[in-house]
């Protein structure tokens, strides 16, 4: 098993369960996942590598490409703009 780092919230275990349960296999190679509740980061936790390689370590600060997420959020964007 990967070692998780980063800050979880005892409250919010489930999360770092979650994302520790992704990493047992092997086709996984790098997350991060991060939560703020009511303007406390309450979960900011990262594992793997941050190239397919895994030479890079993924960090705090690893950059990535988000496609999914943004197309939902400008399909929402639009549909409040002709609503």
């Amino acid at each position: 098993m990967l070692p998780v780092h980063g800050y979880c919230d005892l409250r919010f275990g489930g999360v770092l369960d979650a994302l520790r349960a992704q990493f047992t296999r092997d086709d996984e190679v790098g997350a991060a996942a991060a939560a703020v509740v009511e303007g406390a980061l309450v979960v900011d936790i990262w594992t793997g590598a941050a190239d397919a390689a895994r030479l890079r370590p993924w960090t705090r600060n690893t950059l990535v490409q988000v496609f999914e997420i943004s197309r939902l959020l400008t399909n929402l964007c639009v549909l409040k703009l002709a609503d």
